[in-house]
């Protein structure tokens, strides 16, 4: 999975337990210390004074100096083998001891044997000048080694290969081929690879593409004086998008993001898959939307439909994405555990409150909303109300009338409701009750079950722990 959500591994697999968890433990790299190694070398006669890197792209060599004068056993030149006519490419030595260590600090003297083809500068530097191959060597005290240079015709035409299609947070590899203008292959040219938006997709120098995010990317490869380009893919099974024109492209990449993210916290922190799913983003008469809410539809056990048709979601700025990651969340989790539609009255606060919940704590880990915010904006919302109207308990949205009636921020009361019933053992019993929905228990059942606690114990603890939850001083709200 992609970076947008492989951070939630670590952050969550200590905190969440249960049957339906990940926990993946987070082993630490080993780092070897460097001034280990400068004692070492002051231990062998050396200086203690950290070298270049073995290997020289001018006139000197670099590495260890293995002691105060080293013997050359032997030189290695590197570098492309093939220049277009008239291009210019770098060449790099290194002068190895007997046992095949670098040695620094030399003095590198570069030579052609055919000017004409291709002559080298003291830097290392071959400029191809007529079509043929020149040996360029490299000596160091009285050893040398060559790299045979072929300058070829003038690159005509580059063709890139490979698959052009990859998974959010996988690679693929791609190859460059370069011809000439009559269409012979040219062998040996240095291909230099990039990528239009690298927070996508980054390419490296062997044409590695890595998919950070959804979305797509043009990879170009360019050989002497011509480059070839190739649209690649970057998509997340098992997820299928689908935009009307009157969705911008910064809007479709918002949602793709937050769809990325969502989708990669349910996977990390529920350990679950959705077998299908397809994100709407336009009218709300698209297909397989309720036209009333935006929400989506049901299309098939562990399937759904998200419906992004909310005007209000895709502007832009962290509070409106943030909108969209809860959304996406809440739907993963409805439709991934067969909620389909309310399984009895009065499940519905519960199965709204839980998936609007995970939403929160997604953006919570992430780092682009404090849950106490979250918390304090519902608590907020439901002061708001009250000022004005009179707001059902708890108790009340157990029936769905009351519930699709209601116009108080019932919602934001379950999401606080379900903030309480998992303080103590965390998401877990989210799934735990999904399952028992699932197979058909009843929801009252499944709720002292799997929370320890009668429902009408927790509806009497309910008002003292809503009203002990402080606004925080500042808040952005509106999620």
């Amino acid at each position: 999975m992609g970076s947008l959500y492989h951070s939630y591994a670590s952050s969550t697999s200590n905190r969440l337990k249960g049957p339906h968890m990940l926990v993946r433990p987070l082993v630490h790299p080993i780092l070897l210390s460097c001034f280990a190694l400068s004692l070492t070398a002051v231990a062998c006669g050396g200086s203690g004074t950290p070298s270049a890197p073995g290997g020289t792209n001018g006139g000197t060599t670099g590495g260890s100096t293995g002691g105060s004068n080293p013997t050359v056993a032997s030189v290695v030149v590197t570098g492309a083998t093939a220049v277009e006519l008239g291009g210019t490419l770098q060449l790099s030595a290194e002068a190895r001891d007997a046992s095949g260590a670098p040695i620094g600090g030399k003095t590198v003297a570069w030579s052609s044997s055919s000017d004409a083809v291709a002559s080298v500068a003291s830097t290392g530097v071959v400029t191809a000048r007529a079509a043929g191959t020149a040996q360029i060597s490299a000596a160091v005290d009285g050893k040398s080694g060559s790299l045979a240079v072929t300058v070829t015709p003038p690159v005509g035409s580059v063709t890139i290969s490979g698959s052009a299609a990859v998974q959010a947070g996988a690679t693929t590899r791609l190859s460059a081929q370069a011809r000439d203008a009559v269409g012979n292959v040219l062998s040996g040219i240095a291909t230099t690879w990039s990528t239009a938006d690298p927070t996508i997709l980054t390419v490296a120098g062997d044409g590695t593409v890595t998919a950070l995010r959804i979305g797509t990317v043009n990879v170009t490869a360019t050989m002497g004086s011509k480059t070839a380009s190739v649209a690649v893919v970057s998509s997340l099974s098992p997820f299928v998008f689908t935009f009307t024109t009157a969705t911008s492209a910064a809007d479709q990449q918002l949602i793709k993001d937050a769809v990325q993210l969502a989708h990669g916290y349910f996977r990390t922190a529920l350990g679950r898959n959705l077998q299908s799913a397809t994100v709407v983003a336009g009218a709300a008469s698209d297909p397989g939307c309720d036209t009333r809410t935006g929400n989506a539809a049901v299309a098939g056990a562990g399937s759904a439909i998200i419906c992004v048709n909310n005007s209000g979601w895709l502007n832009s700025g962290p509070v409106q994405k943030q909108k969209i990651v809860v959304r996406e969340l809440f739907h993963v989790l409805q439709y991934a555990n067969h909620w389909l539609g309310i399984p009895e009255p009065g499940a519905q606060w519960l199965i709204d409150g839980s998936a609007e919940l995970v939403g929160f704590r997604a953006i919570a880990d992430k780092g682009t909303l404090p849950i106490a915010t979250a918390r304090g904006c519902q608590v907020k919302l439901i002061a708001d109300f009250t000022k004005t109207a009179t707001l059902l308990p708890l108790n009340r949205v157990e029936l769905l009338g009351d519930w699709q009636s209601t116009q108080g921020p019932i919602l934001s009361r379950a999401v606080l409701g379900v903030d309480q019933l998992t303080a103590t053992s965390g998401l877990a019993s989210l799934m735990a009750y999904a399952d028992a929905l699932s197979n058909g228990t009843p929801w009252q059942t499944a709720f002292q079950t799997v929370f320890g606690q009668s429902l009408a114990s927790f509806y009497a603890q309910y008002p003292a722990y809503e009203s002990g939850l402080a606004v925080p001083a500042t808040y952005a709200c509106g999620v």
